[in-house]
């Protein structure tokens, strides 16, 4: 939930509590500067003989963050 320039996260264990909070502001740099151009893996764990495998599902390559639509999808769990 985004609250007055703050991003809280809330704990699973105790709805009522917050567990992490962040700025905005600073989540907005944070992501030109380390995201500007990104590629989102998604992969299934498989683990077989103490080794550990990855099935890759799905690659999403993304650039230039809109900033201005971060609370929005913040918001809305995208």
């Amino acid at each position: 939930m985004i609250n007055q320039g703050l991003l809280v996260e809330f704990s699973q264990v105790i709805p009522s509590e917050s567990a992490l909070v962040w700025r905005m502001e600073k989540l907005s740099e944070r992501l030109m500067e380390k995201h500007a151009e990104t590629f989102w893996i998604k992969a299934e764990v498989i683990r077989r003989d103490k080794r550990q495998w990855f099935k890759y599902l799905s690659v999403e390559h993304t650039k230039s963050p809109i900033l201005t639509q971060l609370d929005v999808l913040l918001n809305s769990g995208t």
